[in-house]
């Protein structure tokens, strides 16, 4: 089992249980608060049963992030993308939350939707016209 960092309900980092994944997702998000039964907190309660239940095999992506593959899980048809880095001793942390975008036979494109106060420690860039660029969504 994996341990998820981030911010406790106590106001402290640590091992997030279930519910502290899921709140944080909301805050670090743009994705609304659709209640227990709602798509996008299924969708987080997904990405969170994965991440605490990954070992390190599945949804690692072409990204790096610290030297580190970035992982992914995508839940409930695209409703939400968790983006994460893996670390070699169990500790999981969340990079980036985003949603599925493009149709379902193209390449898998995501859209990132993050809260504007939350400042991700993963940007992702590209060139454009020679420039490197931080990106708003990327492809697999």
């Amino acid at each position: 089992m994996a341990n998820v960092w981030g911010p406790r309900a106590n106001g402290e980092d640590g091992v997030m249980t279930r519910d502290e994944i899921v709140a944080h997702l909301y805050t670090v998000s743009e994705l609304v608060n659709d209640g227990r039964k709602g798509p996008n907190t299924k969708a987080f309660e997904k990405a969170a049963d994965f991440m605490m239940g990954h070992d390190h095999k599945g949804g690692g992506t072409k990204y790096l992030f610290e030297n580190k593959v970035v992982f992914h899980t995508s839940e409930n048809h695209g409703e939400a993308t968790v983006f994460f880095a893996y670390y070699g001793d169990g500790d999981i942390e969340i990079l980036r939350v985003g949603k599925h975008s493009g149709k379902k036979n193209e390449k898998a494109t995501y859209t990132f939707a993050r809260n504007k106060e939350w400042a991700p420690k993963w940007r992702p860039k590209m060139k454009v016209d020679g420039i490197l660029c931080e990106v708003k969504q990327i492809s697999l």
